[in-house]
């Protein structure tokens, strides 16, 4: 199935910086929507995640990928962290915000084109977190999918000496293996996490859920541990759990991804949750 594709699309997120967003939109729409949130570390246009768009593109869905406005990608340099300053002040508040920035562009973009609007969101790791705090308070959202999604975010600051001393400079630093960066995080996002706890209570959000939710995780991830999707779905009854055997936090993939073949594991989780998808919301109707 032909598509087409709208790159880099420019919106307006948090603090005056620009989110870029790509539309995927196929020849035979099928009348649902989905919106791709990256992790930490990430931006759309990271390992697979084109790939990933095209086989459900291929399937009749829209499908929206965007970069958070403090990810640390630029206009000019959508790839890596060109912008540090920036990504040193990303709170999960704007990550938030960013969000609903994208799902309220979507919505337009779908009218605009006289579309029928049926919207659903999939999450990896951070970003799968920042779906299911979403869905806690937007009932427009139609379906959830979370892969590898963390289930909660005060547990990963640092504690006692290691946060009186970020307290005390205002800055610490991670390096990023792949790309040698000592990439610095500014106390914000502890405060800001701190000053919101009810908002950005992920394992709270999950309980109250209503809406047809995958809950994906491999058993093999050591960045998120998969005791957190077990956590996550004793939160929500009704969410399936799927175990990928063997999987990592990303399923096979790296960055750069030079493959014209998806890896097995990576194959899986787009097939089943293409498969969530049509099954929720198309054959049940």
């Amino acid at each position: 199935m032909s598509f087409s594709l709208s790159k880099n699309n420019i919106l307006t997120g948090c603090n005056g910086k620009p989110i870029l967003v790509d539309r995927y939109f196929p020849e035979h729409f099928n009348g649902s929507t989905v919106i791709f949130v990256h992790g930490y570390k990430g931006f759309k246009d990271w390992g697979a995640w084109q790939m990933m768009a095209k086989q459900f593109a291929a399937k009749g869905f829209a499908f929206v990928l965007f970069n958070f406005s403090h990810n640390g990608g630029t206009i000019e340099q959508p790839l890596d962290f060109s912008d540090l300053e920036a990504f040193s002040k990303n709170t999960y508040s704007k990550e938030l915000a960013d969000l609903d920035t994208v799902i309220t562009d979507t919505k337009k973009w779908l009218t605009n084109n006289g579309q029928k609007i049926n919207i659903s969101l999939i999450g990896h790791s951070r970003g799968g977190g920042d779906t299911i705090l979403h869905c806690y308070r937007d009932n427009t959202i139609q379906a959830l999918i979370t892969w590898a999604a963390i289930s909660d975010i005060f547990s990963r600051f640092p504690h006692g000496k290691e946060l009186k001393d970020w307290q005390e400079d205002g800055v610490r630093y991670e390096i990023n293996t792949r790309t040698k960066q000592a990439m610095p995080i500014r106390i914000d996002i502890y405060n800001d996490a701190i000053g919101n706890k009810e908002m950005l209570d992920i394992g709270n959000a999950a309980e109250h859920l209503r809406i047809p939710w995958l809950i994906v995780h491999g058993n093999h991830d050591i960045t998120v541990p998969f005791s957190e999707a077990l956590f996550l779905k004793s939160k929500c009854a009704s969410a399936h759990l799927l175990k990928i055997e063997g999987g990592g936090h990303t399923f096979g993939i790296t960055h750069p991804y030079t493959d014209e073949i998806l890896p097995q594991l990576f194959q899986e989780l787009v097939s089943k949750s293409i498969q969530f998808l049509e099954r929720t919301l198309l054959y049940s109707k």
